[in-house]
């Protein structure tokens, strides 16, 4: 584990980076950072390694933030309708109204990192189909890093 502290006045960052696990960045208001890297095994033929951003203390945030973290800041409101059996009988599919949007969704299991950085616990969620179109702001291609790994 590496960790310093970088002073940019007037604000104060500490920085820890444990060697192939995680980097965390903390602010002297309290707001905490942690990025990980979560890596899926080699060939996968459907998902990919990925950084993890996780806030933590993000109570500490202005009601202004904005951008790539603000976009997820906030609470979302959303409605689920029209609730029906899909290709999977496990998963149901559904329409969802977001942000003005009708976007076709499936139920399943995710990864929650929140508590557990390290393992995550399975948590039930709707996977939005078409890359997150109508949820995200802007493409899913402005949020990948081609040479990152």
């Amino acid at each position: 584990m590496f960790s310093c502290l970088v002073s940019l006045f007037p604000l104060s960052l500490t920085l820890i980076i444990k060697r192939k696990r995680s980097v965390e960045v903390s602010m002297d208001n309290g707001a905490t950072f942690v990025v990980v890297l979560h890596q899926v095994w080699k060939k996968h033929p459907l998902h990919q390694s990925f950084l993890g951003f996780y806030m933590m203390d993000s109570h500490r945030f202005s009601e202004q933030t904005h951008g790539l973290l603000g976009q997820f800041f906030h609470p979302i409101d959303f409605d689920i309708l029209e609730v029906h059996p899909g290709s999977d009988p496990q998963k149901p599919d559904a329409t969802m109204i977001v942000k003005n949007n009708q976007l076709t969704v499936t139920r399943g299991w995710q990864k929650d990192y929140t508590a557990d950085i390290q393992h995550g616990t399975n948590i039930p969620c709707w996977f939005i189909h078409n890359n997150g179109d109508g949820l995200i702001d802007g493409n899913h291609t402005d949020y990948i890093v081609p040479s990152i790994f």
